[in-house]
């Protein structure tokens, strides 16, 4: 599960048993997040976030760690 604020920050959550637990924190964008994407498992551990800025990027995960692989800006 992954949550989004107004300060552009995402927090992700694993699952564990019947409880989700904080995973990691990352800052994806310098303005509102609006929506956030899980990509299709076959695809690897990817996060799609779509800010206020009109900014799209894709981040992955390496760890506890997420780095940004592609973004787009209108």
């Amino acid at each position: 599960m992954a949550i989004s604020d107004s300060e552009g920050n995402v927090v992700v959550y694993a699952k564990e048993g019947d409880k989700f637990v904080f995973h990691s924190e990352f800052k994806a964008s310098n303005s509102s997040v609006w929506k956030i994407s899980w990509a299709h498992p076959k695809f690897g551990d990817l996060i799609a976030i779509g800010s206020f800025s009109k900014r799209v990027a894709v981040f992955q995960n390496k760890g506890h760690e997420w780095i940004e692989v592609a973004s787009h800006e209108l």
